[in-house]
């Protein structure tokens, strides 16, 4: 059973017990003090831990008030060239405090230290190339051998189709026809911004920077056919491996989110990195 994404008094949140938190991933055009108060009666009615809410800046010092903080910020996030604020509400002590906070500190310091760099040239056995639903089986395939569990159902081959026909971009990298590496682009076309997100690469392919060369291809796709300004990613903290290609590529850091997402089972912080397209 996945967390819900719904329509809720006029916004859009992702709830349930997995994450054990409520992401609102957008507010409603008005009345939002009404609309956090029935949220924080939502959080309280299912025992959540945490609230977690994308905000422009112009609302950040309503949810301040609210005990909301901002735990990230990415700039010109919005059409209109606003920041947006990511802003939290942890219900329970217990939800603040992290328990690997020197590897999280320790993947950081590295990623810092990245100096940017183009992505490498593909492998000659390999291929990339944007998927189509034909390939939605052997995605979820390559998603189940990497992620033991993840907040949205990417192991189900429907739920890959139905999003590549709404608002997901997919790359994917074959060697001799098998499909060893996946990412994403999850476009918000209104607001023009998107989030790289869904990197996989099987176990035995790690160690070829295929995350970069992924990365890469959907900037160019992005560059080539979308008119988006903003790029940003939401990753997992303990991962030097995608904090490093992001740090590589040219992304800037820009908060961390403490104990946000659950991913593999167990939930993680996250940390936030950005950049500005180029159009």
């Amino acid at each position: 059973m996945f967390d819900q994404i719904t329509v809720f008094e006029g916004g859009t949140i992702h709830h349930g017990p997995n994450n054990k938190r409520v992401y609102v991933m957008k507010l409603p055009e008005d009345n939002v003090p009404r609309f956090l108060d029935k949220i924080e009666i939502l959080a309280g009615a299912n025992a959540y831990e945490k609230i977690f809410v994308k905000t422009p800046q112009s609302l950040a010092d309503l949810l301040l008030q609210r005990e909301y903080e901002c735990e990230a910020r990415v700039p010109g996030f919005y059409r209109n060239g606003e920041d947006c604020c990511f802003m939290s509400r942890f219900l329970i002590p217990v939800r603040r405090e992290v328990s690997d906070a020197v590897i999280i500190d320790d993947v950081l310091q590295t990623a810092r230290g990245c100096v940017p760099a183009p992505a490498p040239k593909l492998p000659d056995d390999m291929k990339i190339r944007r998927t189509v639903p034909g390939d939605a089986q052997a995605m979820a395939e390559v998603y189940k051998q990497v992620f033991a569990s993840y907040p949205f159902p990417i192991h189900n081959p429907e739920y890959l189709r139905e999003t590549m026909a709404d608002n997901i971009i997919y790359h994917g990298i074959w060697q001799n026809d098998k499909l060893v590496a996946l990412a994403s682009a999850e476009l918000d076309r209104a607001e023009r911004n998107s989030e790289m997100t869904d990197f996989a690469v099987l176990p035995e392919q790690r160690g070829q920077k295929l995350g970069s060369i992924l990365l890469a291809s959907l900037e160019a796709d992005l560059h080539n056919n979308e008119d988006i300004k903003t790029l940003y990613t939401i990753a997992r903290a303990a991962s030097h491996g995608m904090n490093c290609t992001f740090a590589r590529m040219g992304y800037n850091y820009g908060g961390r989110l403490i104990n946000n997402t659950q991913i593999a089972g167990k939930i993680e912080s996250m940390n936030i990195w950005h950049k500005e397209a180029v159009l």
